[in-house]
């Protein structure tokens, strides 16, 4: 029972025990010795009285008179506790009785009565009466022993009032060292629990004394002021360790040896997209796709060091199951004598898409490059074949000018210059290759553009696959570059055939749709009006949504590696832009695909598209001829000298400044090839408008157009005709050129 008191009351009721026990003790002790002398002295007067009384009756028994000893008997009346007196002679007999109770008849008094008589609760004194050394008789006194109890009555209140000065002597010092031991242990205790509970190491302990709980209260404060001092300093150091940590980029784990998450960071409930409380009921087996750590692997953990982290990569799993790559470095964290796993991921998925958009890039770049080589060497043929090209189309319209309408010889020149015009129709198509074609729009009727191309789209998509025509049955007039609208159907048909690996069927549509404002798209560039639809159709296995959002993207393709360039789509898709025209695709998974383009209609006054014969026109002016290839030169002398034309010639760059210098008065054109040795056309022209900036200058170049823009020709104030070029074309151009103002 004690074991649960406070020291206070353990003090007090001890005290009080010991108290109370100690004077009871010793009270119990003083009240028996005190009873048992005041017996003993009691007895001794009692034998006092009997041998004074005994003495005086002794005279009464030498002489037998018994009323002499009755008269001495009769001095014990003063003796209240006297009961009875009995004086018996030598015989024993009784001689003489002093009886309280019967005060008045002593001398009637049966005396035998008394011979035998005891009293109860009395105490009797005999006393032998000697006469000269004989035994003459005895008295006995019976007491009532009523002084004895008076005076343990009297003892015994004493003791109760000796027992309650005790305890209160005994409770005072209780309190007075409750107030000087068992305050300051009490007020120590009470501070220990107020730290305990509040947690709270500012509080000190009030100091009463400078004994030994004063020098334990001295360093109990001084314990809580280092412990205050450490719990700033760890408090300090958590809380910078925490801002570390929530404001890290990377999300940040602490597990323990089991696996189970212990801590977590605000970035690492983001990432996965769980509160705080909902990962702390999980373990790293919870996100990990099985790729970071194994727990069960106990040779993994004791790899592991304090303040040697390792490093991996592997997947962690978001709540909505969807696996994110991530960098992760896991290593040994000591906290209070425990040992946890730390773990610092981070989330590399942007740096694996720019790794993969890198790889990508690097095989887009491997292949513009390869396409850029082929470009050139497409430029470079071009150039020559176009100079080729125009000699045998000039030479052979000449000699076609030459022959009357009935000669058998026109049917051979008609088909040297078809195949010329062919050929000229292969290089543009090479040039479009290589992406440097610079358009040449053209009012053509698509409908007899798609029937030209029939014969070779079907060698394109081989013969398993069957290629139906349904075009309009009215002539659609529109602006084209004819050979980019070869490499739109070409391209449309290659993917539909690669979309159609075992065989089907394929459909070139044509016919006349209007556009309103509400058909066209808003940031497009169409306008309301008539427009040509042109359908191309496959029953193929189709695109789902997310490749048909990409599909004219630049390098886009779902084709094997090696199988596509990804840039067939997005030429088509420029190609239809440049002829102000629009683009759609639909397709659904397994139920084919078909490409509409809509391209502007414009109207024609004639019922069929014929091209417009221009006669040329003669001339007399002096124009100069700057042409390094000597068979170009020869033939634009030939046909500008056949119109009335005075021609002078220059080999090169210089050569055409020093002729211009020279005759700068009556030349009336300059006719610069672009490229040339020595000095290039640019050159030459820079040069001669220091002279005369009102010199008139005509530009031609078999070159692909971004070799002519990297020396500034086409410009819009400057004159430029394309080789190859037929006579006529050429004169219509410097006609005009001499004519305008």
């Amino acid at each position: 029972m004690l074991n649960n008191m406070t020291i206070k009351k353990k003090l007090t009721v001890l005290m009080m025990l010991t108290s109370t026990i100690s004077v009871l003790f010793a009270c119990a002790i003083f009240y028996v010795m005190t009873a048992e002398h005041l017996k003993i002295t009691y007895e001794s007067d009692l034998s006092s009285l009997a041998q004074m009384t005994g003495n005086n009756c002794s005279a009464a028994l030498a002489f037998r008179i018994p009323e002499d000893a009755g008269h001495a008997l009769a001095s014990l009346t003063a003796k209240q506790s006297i009961s009875l007196a009995v004086v018996r002679d030598q015989s024993g007999s009784v001689f003489a009785v002093f009886d309280r109770n019967k005060p008045d008849g002593i001398e009637s008094l049966n005396l035998y009565n008394y011979s035998e008589m005891r009293l109860a609760d009395h105490m009797a004194v005999r006393y032998d009466i000697v006469v000269n050394g004989i035994k003459a008789g005895s008295i006995t006194l019976f007491d009532d022993m009523s002084g004895i109890r008076q005076a343990r009555q009297v003892a015994l209140l004493m003791l109760i009032v000796a027992i309650s000065v005790a305890l209160s002597v005994s409770y005072v010092l209780s309190s007075t060292l409750q107030r000087v031991i068992s305050n300051p242990i009490l007020s120590l205790s009470s501070t220990a629990e107020r730290v305990t509970v509040e947690n709270n190491f500012s509080l000190r302990a009030p100091k009463h004394a400078n004994d030994e709980i004063g020098r334990s209260v001295d360093a109990f404060n001084s314990m809580l002021s280092q412990i205050e001092k450490r719990d700033l300093e760890l408090s300090s150091s958590e809380k910078r360790f925490r801002t570390l940590v929530e404001q890290a980029v990377d999300s940040f784990f602490l597990f323990d040896l089991d696996g189970a998450i212990v801590d977590v960071n605000q970035r690492g409930c983001e990432s996965l997209g769980y509160t705080f409380e909902t990962l702390l009921t999980m373990s790293l087996q919870d996100i990990d796709d099985g790729t970071i750590y194994d727990f069960s692997d106990k040779t993994l953990l004791k790899n592991l060091k304090p303040h040697s982290p390792v490093s991996t990569v592997g997947m962690l799993r978001r709540i909505d199951g969807i696996t994110f790559p991530v960098e992760m470095r896991i290593g040994l964290m000591e906290i209070s004598g425990s040992l946890f796993i730390m773990g610092l991921a981070r989330d590399i998925s942007e740096r694996v898409e720019a790794e993969a958009e890198r790889s990508k890039l690097a095989d887009q770049l491997l292949q513009s490059q390869k396409m850029e080589a082929i470009g050139l060497l497409a430029g470079g043929i071009a150039h020559d074949f176009n100079n080729m090209l125009m000699v045998i189309s000039g030479w052979g319209e000449m000699l076609q000018a030459k022959l009357g309408d009935n000669d058998k010889l026109q049917y051979y020149v008609k088909q040297i210059l078809v195949s010329s015009e062919k050929s000229t129709d292969l290089v543009r198509r090479l040039l479009l290759f290589s992406r440097k074609h610079v358009i040449n729009l053209r009012k053509t009727d698509l409908n007899v553009l798609i029937r030209e191309i029939e014969k070779f789209l079907c060698r394109v998509i081989g013969e398993d696959i069957s290629l139906s025509l349904q075009l309009h049955g009215e002539p659609l007039p529109v602006l084209l570059d004819t050979s980019q609208i070869d490499q739109v159907l070409m391209n449309l048909c290659t993917n539909a055939r690669d979309a159609m690996p075992n065989g089907g069927a394929l459909s070139i549509k044509t016919t006349v749709v209007r556009l309103d404002s509400s058909d066209i798209v808003s940031d497009s560039s169409e306008k309301p009006g008539m427009y040509v639809l042109m359908s191309v159709s496959d029953v193929g296995k189709g695109m789902p949504k997310e490749v048909i959002q990409r599909i004219f993207e630049p390098f886009y393709t779902t084709k094997d590696i090696g199988k596509g360039t990804g840039l067939g789509l997005s030429i088509v898709h420029g190609i239809i832009k440049q002829h102000n025209g629009h683009i759609d695709v639909y397709s659904e998974p397994e139920n084919g695909t078909t490409f509409k383009i809509y391209l502007p209609l414009i109207n024609v006054v004639e019922d069929k598209l014929q091209v417009k014969v221009v006669i040329p026109l003669k001339g007399t002016e002096t124009i100069l001829v700057a042409e390094d290839n000597d068979n170009v030169r020869l033939l634009m002398q030939e046909v500008l000298e056949g119109h009335g034309y005075k021609v002078i010639e220059a080999l090169d760059g210089e050569d055409a400044i020093h002729k211009y210098l020279g005759n700068r008065e009556e030349i009336g054109l300059l006719l610069l090839d672009v490229i040339m040795p020595k000095k290039n056309g640019k050159e030459v022209y820079d040069v001669i408008r220091t002279f005369d900036p009102q010199a008139k200058i005509l530009f031609a170049s078999g070159y692909t157009a971004d070799l002519i823009s990297t020396k500034g020709i086409l410009e819009e104030e400057m004159d430029f005709i394309s080789k190859p070029v037929k006579p006529n074309d050429l004169l219509v151009k410097i006609r005009n050129i001499l004519d305008r103002g």
